[in-house]
């Protein structure tokens, strides 16, 4: 049928040796990781395509959708729907493992968003503008807006450019010279081509001068290592979308913000959840409202409780976000970077080959391919739909032909990439 398969050398075993490993990932982190495209829906088309494009949007794995639509179809008889925390509870602390393995992060640094524009409009509302007469923000040249919007808000931005010669960690740490920077946000990976910023080092010379470092992880969280915390990367403020390399639906973003920042939090909104040992409603009832005071209690808790975005946290995404985040601590983002290293290989040595660019020092997961300037070649536009032809679904952002590798993608799809790359540029 032209279905796309994993390439490995036990097919008997391969599905029950995966499942062995997802369970008992603490004993066997050591081992390689190999090709997860059995726990995806992915071949069950007559028309097969290579997907290389998780930085886009990855797939919900089976059992991701299986937790959603169990969630969803208690909705059909709403007494039978879980009404407890129990699942917020256990996504903040499974996000909280992925950020540090250690006590440095526990889920109570852990807020739940919307959004991370919103995790960042929390963030930048909190930060004291009023220390710097004109203050700035360090962002990245054509940085996504989710981490970038929220702050020209409040300050002018000071861009870090590209420039020939010099990495996006050295322009980042040329900035920060200046004395009216009030704040550096950052992604760790660009959005458009995969390059990459030495974060801990940023990290570092922002702790020297007690300037907040706001991190937007939403393109390597959960397929590069990285750990947060104040013994690793000191960050304040981390934010992550979770329909990427998280393997969830839409729908949420999950915002880490740092002990020693928490008191200075100011919340976007006001709810009961926020609220230090909200009572049970049903059972106090019109006592909680009291009009000698103004209202319903506002003392709030002091931890990151009180950041939560309103209403109750989605009751259909939340199962689905806590097995996903179990799939993505159990399959280890440091294996899975090792594993889709030689597929993003492939592409690289085939872009180079032919004489197209590709952006350095860049994750493992992403190539990020540029024709380069009075070239012959092919532009991104016109590669991408050329791939798009030949079923290799890629993106095309800013100029930058961006291909990307999640744990379901295989050797397959990365050579018919590399093949179809060869091919249109040479005949070009």
């Amino acid at each position: 049928s032209g279905h796309i398969t994993c390439t490995h050398t036990h097919t008997h075993t391969h599905k029950q040796t995966n499942k062995h490993k997802l369970f008992f990932n603490n004993t066997m982190t050591q081992l390689a990781l190999e090709c997860q495209r059995h726990m995806f829906d992915l071949d069950d088309s007559d028309t097969p395509v290579a997907y290389l494009n998780a930085c886009s949007c990855s797939p919900i794995p089976t059992q991701v959708h299986e937790a959603a639509s169990q969630a969803l179809a208690a909705k059909r008889k709403p007494w039978t729907m879980d009404t407890s925390t129990s699942s917020e509870t256990h996504v903040k602390r499974i996000y909280a493992k992925l950020l540090s393995n250690s006590s440095a992060v526990s889920e109570q640094d852990i807020a739940l968003c919307p959004s991370t524009s919103y995790a960042m409009t929390l963030a930048a509302n909190s930060v004291n503008w009023a220390i710097h007469a004109n203050p700035t923000v360090v962002v990245l040249d054509q940085q996504f807006a989710s981490n970038t919007m929220p702050w020209q808000h409040h300050a002018k931005l000071r861009i870090v450019q590209r420039r020939h010669g010099r990495n996006w960690t050295d322009g980042v740490l040329e900035e920060l010279a200046n004395d009216d920077v009030a704040c550096v946000a950052i992604p760790h990976a660009h959005w458009t081509d995969g390059s990459t910023v030495d974060v801990r080092a940023v990290a570092e010379a922002c702790k020297a001068k007690s300037i907040p470092l706001a991190l937007d992880l939403t393109q390597t969280l959960g397929a590069a290592p990285i750990a947060i915390g104040p013994d690793s990367v000191d960050a304040t403020f981390v934010a992550c979308s979770v329909h990427k390399h998280l393997y969830a639906p839409y729908g949420a973003s999950l915002l880490y913000v740092a002990r020693r920042h928490q008191a200075h939090m100011r919340r976007l909104e006001f709810h009961e959840r926020q609220v230090r040992d909200w009572p049970d409603f049903d059972a106090k009832g019109a006592s909680l409202f009291d009009a000698s005071t103004g209202g319903y209690p506002t003392e709030s808790w002091t931890d990151m409780r009180k950041a939560d975005a309103g209403g109750r946290p989605n009751p259909t995404l939340m199962p689905a976000l806590h097995a996903s985040l179990e799939l993505v601590v159990g399959w280890d983002p440091r294996r899975i970077s090792e594993y889709v290293a030689p597929l993003s290989q492939l592409v690289e040595d085939a872009a180079i080959d032919v004489g197209l660019s590709v952006a350095r020092p860049r994750v493992a997961h992403i190539v990020g391919i540029h024709t380069p300037s009075g070239s012959h070649l092919p532009s991104a536009l016109e590669l991408g739909a050329e791939l798009k032809k030949r079923g290799v679904l890629v993106s095309v952002r800013c100029g930058v032909l961006r291909v990307s590798f999640g744990v379901f993608n295989t050797v397959e799809e990365a050579r018919m990439c590399a093949s179809v790359l060869r091919e249109v540029c040479v005949a070009s």
